[in-house]
């Protein structure tokens, strides 16, 4: 998953040696940790690169402070039921489509892929769904298809037999490895705590190189 360094570096330990106690907490989406983290309830918090720049724009004062994942191939799919009718990217239009987000680079990469295959976007339903709701949205039918990441791709798949049908970022396409998410604070945090964010960039290094041994 894109917070996988994160968890490694909580369970290995690593944060701990650097000096920190971090309490990891789940949002629903980037938007959301992006508003705790203004609000002063998040130090650091991981999210989408188009939602960060969104809320720089706004006038958030951030900082990357740690680069997440890229989109590497079979990250991000569109997962659907056996009996969809959904087998290929053309086949979502005038479905309901579950996103984690409506404005991140995820779906705005998905709207760019319809537009090449002269399916227009807003023949599209999108709905705001999180990663985590994917396999719950797909049993009620409330979705006709979800964009899914792991682990919820595999855990739809093994629990409701949906498979991924279209992968937005596939091997050889020009939007294979795109830089995706990363790790934003505020302004004020780097400033005002430079040692504590110098110790969070240690441990994520280390865990972010522990991500590369399956």
């Amino acid at each position: 998953s894109s917070s996988a360094a994160l968890y490694i570096a909580q369970d290995k330990g690593f944060f701990n040696q650097a000096g920190l106690n971090v309490q990891i907490v789940t949002t629903q989406n980037g938007g959301q940790a992006l508003s705790q983290l203004e609000g002063g309830a998040l130090d650091v918090t991981l999210a989408n690169d188009v939602s960060g720049i969104q809320a720089d724009v706004k006038g958030q004062s951030l900082k990357l402070v740690f680069d997440g994942p890229s989109c590497a191939p079979n990250t991000f799919v569109i997962s659907a039921l056996p009996g969809s009718g959904i087998t290929k990217l053309a086949d979502i239009k005038n479905k309901t489509i579950g996103v984690s987000s409506l404005k991140d680079g995820i779906t705005a990469t998905l709207k760019e892929s319809l537009a090449a295959v002269n399916v227009a976007p807003s023949s599209v339903h999108f709905v705001q769904i999180s990663y985590a709701q994917s396999e719950t949205a797909l049993k009620s039918h409330s979705v006709n298809a979800t964009v899914t990441s792991e682990p919820y791709t595999t855990e739809a798949a093994e629990t409701l037999g949906a498979r991924p049908v279209v992968d937005l970022f596939p091997q050889g396409s020009a939007e294979a490895n795109i830089p995706n998410a990363g790790y934003f604070a505020t302004s004020k945090f780097v400033q005002n705590d430079p040692k504590t964010l110098a110790a969070f960039q240690k441990a994520m290094s280390r865990a972010a190189a522990a991500t590369n041994n399956r």
